[in-house]
């Protein structure tokens, strides 16, 4: 059973400390919704009744619905008396059938009474039906989410060390989840492929041509790290996962080319923790970090004006010069509940982006209708309309702001049979990526969500015309839609009109994990890719599906296109003299499965001095170096000795071990 951990009966903004509702769910609520009711009523009637325009302002928009709440709080007391005094009055007449109606209307009005604050207690319930979408979906694929989820990647055990140890999250299953997300979200095949698309299609929608990424062009990184106090936070609440970022920062050097003191990984508001900037750096050590002030590596904030509103309220207008500069943004957001705001992904993720983040307008217990600065946000071109790629950090998808990983209640999803979350979501469609994320956390802990979390979806998917009808115009210029807004049909299925061929609003794409389900060796979804589908006519191991030379099986352990006869030379081993202690070596070098363990794939050399009719053994060379070239590739550097074999051949062998 998931319970929300809030005692205070107060939201307060965790930016500016200002009081911003009533925490419903708040057990001490219970206690001092009297005295919380009549204040309000008090306060209600004496500033508006004078003046009944004061009704919209944001303190009455507060205490209106709890004065209203104490009024029928009232009415239920006023009930309940009467219906019992009714009662006693009928069975004293021997009236016992009027009598039992009469009292069951008591013990309605008695639970009323005793729970008089549940008109607050907004759990979320969409205000729009299963997949009616509305809005225009974007992408390369309109409307697409990519998600993955492989539970081999949270590895924590929820007592020894914290979920951002090595030993609470692999770092070769992130890697591998994000490049394969990647390439299901464009269609491309490979990684580099894969942010070519990215890169073209976002310069295409903005004007500006296909072209790909510019060496000299600039990219900023948004982290989440709200929980973290210093540089040396060593908790084990939720935020931005080392592993995830280091992911992230592998894919923009070495698959898209970005060099790396072009990239800039920031938290404007908060700090980045050593745990994240150390395991990082140590990688890239030219990559920037921005945070609101200079030192300890990190580079500070200088604020420049970007960004208007469509209502006057207390958020920032200002971004720092390190976001200002770049061309694009990678929006890095996490899978969780926020205490205010309802969930916090993508969206709410560009608070941390701002010099000021008044919570007031994105209070989810607002009825959906209402003015939401997180449109602003999304619309700007200097955030949302930066971002070439949006992603949701789900591994440890957590209940509330401030979640405890190790505490199971906050961090286990029954969903998921009571196991983490570890899930990768990727989008080009902000709108669409947060309501798949919000369909998430709603399914698991909609009652901690509030009434009008998708407020600002639906002001967003309908920037044109909002429910609101404020305009938006955050550069000064009418926003069109920013994107698509659904919600799924179910739980069990997630499916959204385009999963069902019924819309034009949300594919919600699972990507498949790396299994080997007919145990040939090969990865179910490499077949699917290539071939259409697992044992299809030649696509067995043995197989040459393309008759370029190669089997199947050795086209999938190289790192091959088995239905592009024109990729040899790009997969073949390669071998060259070397001198090293004295003496000449041939250095033999090939690409390896870094999860070849996962299908049963051997890699080994073979020598002979006579290829002809000398016996080819497994020994004779040293593995001398492993370089990791993707997320899927290793290249393996071996050495094979030349001394007294003046006709030394080596060959490499790939078994297949059921």
């Amino acid at each position: 059973m998931k319970t929300d951990p809030g005692k205070n009966p107060f939201k307060i903004c965790p930016k500016s400390g200002k009081f911003v509702g009533f925490n419903s769910k708040s057990r001490l609520f219970r206690w001092l919704f009297p005295a919380f009711g009549l204040l309000s009523l008090v306060w209600y009637l004496i500033r508006v009744l004078p003046k009944p325009s004061r009704a919209t302002y944001p303190c009455q928009r507060v205490a209106g619905p709890l004065a209203w709440s104490f009024l029928g709080y009232l009415l239920s007391w006023g009930i309940l008396f009467a219906s019992f005094k009714k009662a006693r009055h009928l069975l004293n007449r021997s009236r016992y059938v009027t009598a039992g109606c009469c009292t069951a209307v008591g013990l309605i009005a008695l639970v009323w009474s005793l729970d008089g604050f549940s008109l607050l207690a907004y759990a979320f319930t969409p205000a729009d039906s299963p997949n009616t979408p509305v809005g225009t979906a974007k992408g390369i694929y309109p409307g697409r989410v990519a998600w993955i989820r492989n539970p081999a990647a949270t590895t924590y055990d929820g007592s020894s060390g914290r979920w951002w140890d090595d030993n609470g999250t692999d770092q070769t299953a992130v890697d591998c989840m994000l490049s394969r997300t990647l390439q299901r979200l464009t269609g491309e095949t490979t990684d580099s492929s894969a942010w070519e698309a990215l890169f073209s299609y976002f310069n295409t929608t903005k004007g500006l041509g296909s072209s790909g990424y510019a060496a000299s062009e600039k990219i900023a990184v948004k982290i989440n790290c709200n929980n973290a106090g210093s540089h040396g936070d060593t908790d084990n609440q939720i935020d931005a996962s080392p592993h995830t970022v280091l992911a992230m920062l592998r894919q923009l050097v070495n698959e898209a080319g970005v060099p790396q003191a072009n990239i800039v990984v920031y938290e404007a508001k908060k700090v980045i923790p050593d745990r994240i900037y150390t395991k990082c750096h140590a990688e890239f050590p030219d990559v920037r970090w921005g945070e609101p002030s200079s030192g300890s590596g990190r580079i500070g904030a200088v604020w420049q004006t970007a960004i208007s509103y469509a209502r006057s309220n207390d958020c920032g207008t200002d971004i720092p010069d390190y976001v200002a500069e770049a061309k694009y943004i990678v929006n890095m957001g996490l899978l969780k509940v926020h205490s205010i705001a309802g969930v916090t992904l993508t969206a709410k993720n560009h608070y941390g982006s701002i010099d000021g983040q008044d919570h007031t307008y994105i209070d989810s217990d607002r009825a959906i209708g209402g003015f939401n600065p997180l449109v602003d946000l999304i619309g700007s071109q200097e955030l949302g309309g930066k971002t070439v790629l949006f992603m949701i950090d789900g591994l440890y998808g957590v209940s509330n702001l401030k979640a405890d990983v190790s505490n199971s209640s906050q961090s286990k999803w029954s969903l998921f049979g009571e196991e983490y979350s570890a899930s990768i979501f990727l989008s080009l469609d902000p709108v669409a990526i947060d309501s798949v994320g919000l369909d998430f956390l709603n399914a698991e802990w909609g009652s901690m969500i509030g009434r009008g979390a998708d407020n600002y979806l639906h002001e967003a998917a309908q920037a044109d015309d909002p429910p609101s009808e404020y305009a938006y115009e955050p550069d000064g210029v009418p926003l069109q839609s920013l994107g698509v807004h659904e919600h799924w049909n179910n739980s069990t299925a997630k499916q959204y009109t385009r999963n069902l061929g019924t819309g034009s609003g949300i594919e919600l794409y699972q990507v498949a994990l790396d299994t080997d389900s007919d145990n040939d060796g090969m990865s179910d979804q490499w077949e699917i890719d290539y071939f259409g589908g697992t044992n299809v006519a030649n696509g067995g191991p043995q197989d040459d599906f393309d008759n370029d030379g190669i089997s199947n099986l050795s086209e999938f352990a190289l790192g091959g296109i088995p239905n592009d006869a024109g990729d040899i030379s790009s997969i073949l081993p390669s071998c060259g003299i070397k001198w090293a202690d004295g003496a000449m070596w041939f250095e033999y070098t090939y690409n390896r499965r870094r999860n070849a363990e996962v299908f049963g794939l051997n890699y080994y050399l073979e020598v002979t001095s006579n290829p002809v009719l000398g016996e080819w053994v497994n020994d004779g060379y040293d593995e001398i170096n492993v370089e990791i070239i993707s997320a899927d590739f290793e290249s393996v550097h071996n050495r094979v000795s030349t001394v007294n074999q003046p006709n030394q051949c080596i060959r490499l062998q790939i078994e297949h071990i059921q």
